[in-house]
């Protein structure tokens, strides 16, 4: 147990002297993993409704979406100096990924386009 308390410790301590915002950072991985299950869950959906659903151009925005959100959490949990530049594409694909489901007009989809929004919204502030 106290080997857990100074593992976590030694977290925080790091990532708040390397300047990463460590409740932003918590934010953004956890969002992206939301994000990501949401996502797949409709995919899934897209696919067997067809027609305007299952887009081509909409099932790949989807994919990525995907799997940016699993690519940035895991560079999160990581600590990657990498993960700025991965901050920026996840934010931008995110909030693609939000305009392609607005624009089916389908009102179920509104908890889909909105934690896509706020998982670009909470990647883009570390991203700055």
């Amino acid at each position: 147990m106290n080997r857990l308390i100074t593992t976590l410790c030694m977290s925080i301590l790091l990532s708040a002297s390397a300047g990463v915002p460590v409740l932003a950072h918590d934010a953004c991985a956890d969002l992206c993993k939301k994000c990501s299950s949401m996502c797949s869950k409709n995919l899934a959906a897209f696919q067997k409704k067809g027609g305007k659903y299952a887009d081509a151009e909409r099932l790949n925005l989807m994919r990525d979406c995907i799997k940016i959100c699993d690519t940035n959490a895991d560079f999160k949990n990581r600590n990657s100096a990498n993960g700025a530049a991965i901050d920026k594409v996840c934010s931008d694909i995110c909030h693609s990924c939000a305009k392609e489901c607005e624009a089916l007009n389908d009102p179920k989809l509104k908890d889909c386009i909105a934690l896509c929004n706020q998982c670009a919204d909470a990647c883009e502030k570390p991203a700055k």
